[in-house]
């Protein structure tokens, strides 16, 4: 396969590889071998797309952006964003609103 100023970063010798033997195989007429060619491709793809997150990921917790490194853990662990949700006051059955302030406190000055 020749290579292009305007390929793609992600195709790198490996995949390369298995395009090529995919155009062989195509040129043979065998479908079944070129739906496993196909594959082969589709799967070097994806293998190759995982390593990329992988390093994506370890470059974000390995860099000095703590922000950025607990940003991801919030996304990773799907901890929702409370500025864009609608806060609800607490309520306790038998208090005014008024009074839960005085209630808290009571209860925890026993301990």
């Amino acid at each position: 396969m020749i290579r292009y100023p305007n390929n793609k970063l992600r195709e790198t010798k490996e995949l390369y590889s298995v395009i090529n033997k995919k155009k062989q195989i195509y040129f043979t007429g065998n479908p079944q071998e070129r739906k496993i060619a196909s594959k082969e491709v589709q799967n070097e793809m994806k293998r190759k797309a995982k390593v990329r997150y992988r390093e994506k990921i370890e470059m974000q917790y390995s860099g000095d952006n703590l922000q950025a490194a607990w940003h991801g853990i919030k996304i990773m662990a799907s901890i929702n964003n409370y500025a864009t949700e609608e806060k609800q006051p607490i309520k306790v059955n038998g208090t005014k609103d008024s009074d839960l302030p005085n209630a808290f406190n009571s209860f925890f000055y026993s301990f």
